[in-house]
């Protein structure tokens, strides 16, 4: 729309019918999505629609939202950083930073069992472990330069935390040995520490944490 908000989150492709769906994370996928855009094609068109898509987030959407109750929004945090290098501007930072607190102060830090520490949810899930590590990883690269010693100590002390947590589910020999095919399932993410299922996006998505967190430490 022109003031930025994406109205459209889900359409039947068959049909063409737009469901009703409003999403928390849609917005900041498509935002990303603008970014990368714009990273093959540089053209203003693309960065001005990512800079009006994240000031309607930023500004309306969540404007007057307390952070504790904002969105854990790894795909925003992505976007907001490529959109920062290009155009650094006071409102992404302090987004950014309300995001990062958000994650911050809802790490399980003192679990009721000892391997949940550094996840989210009780009980902890790979997936949003790994999508918070992401986010908290992009955020780190926006606050490399214009954020405080203290800033980046908190956010690799926490991703570092939940770095150790998603590599619990991995399996690997010692895990796997258990099931009927291990070689099938070796490597792959499951769902959580007592949930044997693996999906496309928990590997995704621990895989990226982990890139990302490799990124972080060889610098």
């Amino acid at each position: 729309a022109a003031d930025g908000e994406f109205t459209q989150h889900k359409v039947k492709l068959a049909t063409g019918v737009v469901d009703d769906l409003i999403s928390g994370y849609y917005p900041g996928e498509a935002l990303l999505a603008l970014m990368r855009v714009y990273e093959l094609d540089p053209s203003p068109r693309w960065l001005d629609a990512a800079a009006l898509g994240a000031n309607w987030l930023i500004e309306v959407r969540d404007k007057g939202v307390p952070t504790d109750q904002l969105n854990h929004d790894h795909w925003l945090l992505y976007a907001l950083n490529e959109l920062y290098q290009e155009r650094p501007s006071a409102l992404l930072l302090d987004h950014a930073r309300r995001i990062v607190t958000a994650m911050l102060d809802t790490q399980l830090l003192d679990p009721p069992f000892e391997d949940w520490y550094g996840g989210w949810y009780v009980p902890p899930r790979t997936t949003p472990v790994a999508t918070r590590a992401e986010g908290l990883h992009a955020a780190y690269a926006m606050l490399a330069v214009d954020g405080t010693a203290e800033e980046r100590a908190a956010i690799r002390t926490a991703v570092e935390r939940a770095i150790a947590f998603e590599l619990q589910t991995q399996f690997m020999p010692e895990s796997a040995m258990y099931l009927d095919d291990p070689q099938r399932v070796l490597g792959g993410f499951h769902g959580d520490l007592t949930t044997f299922e693996v999906r496309i996006d928990y590997v995704q998505h621990n895989l990226s944490a982990l890139l990302a967190h490799l990124r972080m430490i060889s610098q």
